[in-house]
């Protein structure tokens, strides 16, 4: 199934521009219109559901930006976007309830299958209301990435799926995280030639899962060990031991900085590997900002 081409994008734009025009609310067209999608193109290619979600994501996508963009206009506002996507599919996105619980302004875009959001509304704004409806108890972590990032083919979306695939995969508590955070796991993860050499040596640990636990806890205590082992429940000796055990298996000692950081980064590139084998690259951003005045972001969470 081909994705909608200019023309559909244009017509859903104009009908949110519309909608917003008359004096409408997004909450009372979104549900209906997206049951009308999934409806429609499940009777014309019922075994295609990816495709359909996709297809889906970028029609609500379209009226949204163009009801928002209206309603900017019309307060004499800057339109503004941020982009997200949850994974695992938490309830609330499935069932399709954000756009009410955050006033109109988040947008859930697809079927039910994938957990790309749409925030209509500056990142800093946005942080917040992410916040409100994954708050930590939901096991949420979150990459924030500008739009017009350059420095992955696949743009900012890809790098915000990535910093919240390593964020997550390196213990780090949950929350929102920025290119920042893990620049260096990052600069890892894509620099072949790095990935390369890292990648096998992670291999012979990750089978070992009380090592890597081990390992996570001692990135987020800054290679003290006395506080791993307290925070492990440990006594010192056998946190000297497992630390002894990672040696051998990588050759990297993580008592040392330097070692502790080669690991860090080679447990973010495994992370970011697996991903990638997993799933398929989140849906582009390029559709956002046709306006002169929009500024763009690019979240995404993982859970």
């Amino acid at each position: 199934m081909s994705v909608p081409g200019r023309d559909a994008a244009i017509i859903a734009r104009d009908a949110g521009s519309s909608w917003s025009e008359d004096g409408h609310a997004v909450q009372e067209v979104v549900r209906p219109l997206r049951l009308a999608l999934i409806r429609l193109l499940g009777t014309c290619h019922p075994a295609d559901e990816d495709a359909i979600d996709t297809v889906v994501g970028r029609v609500l996508q379209s009226f949204f930006i163009g009801f928002h963009e209206r309603a900017a206009i019309t307060s004499g506002t800057t339109f503004r976007a941020t982009f997200a996507d949850v994974t695992p599919v938490p309830a609330c996105v499935s069932k399709w309830e954000l756009v009410s619980a955050a006033g109109g302004r988040l947008l859930h875009l697809g079927t039910g299958r994938s957990g790309r959001l749409l925030v209509a509304t500056g990142p800093a704004d946005a942080r917040r209301i992410l916040a409100a409806c994954f708050p930590p108890a939901a096991d949420c972590w979150a990459g924030v990435a500008p739009s017009d990032w350059p420095g992955s083919p696949a743009g900012a979306t890809d790098l915000a799926h990535r910093i919240a695939v390593v964020v997550r995969a390196l213990g780090c508590p949950p929350g929102v995280y920025e290119r920042g955070d893990v620049l260096l796991e990052l600069l890892a993860v894509q620099d072949v030639d790095a990935a390369r050499m890292l990648a096998p040596a992670m291999a012979r640990v990750l089978n070992h899962q009380t090592l890597v636990a081990t390992l996570k806890v001692l990135f987020h205590t800054n290679g003290n060990r006395n506080e791993a082992a307290r925070r492990l429940s440990l006594h010192r000796s056998t946190l000297d031991y497992r630390l002894t055990r990672i040696a051998e298996l990588t050759g990297w000692n993580p008592v040392s900085s330097r070692d502790l950081m080669m690991l860090r980064t080679g447990l973010a590139v495994v992370a970011v590997q697996e991903d990638l084998r997993k799933k398929k690259s989140p849906l582009d951003s390029h559709v956002l900002a046709n306006g002169r005045n929009a500024t763009k972001m690019s979240v995404e969470i993982d859970c």
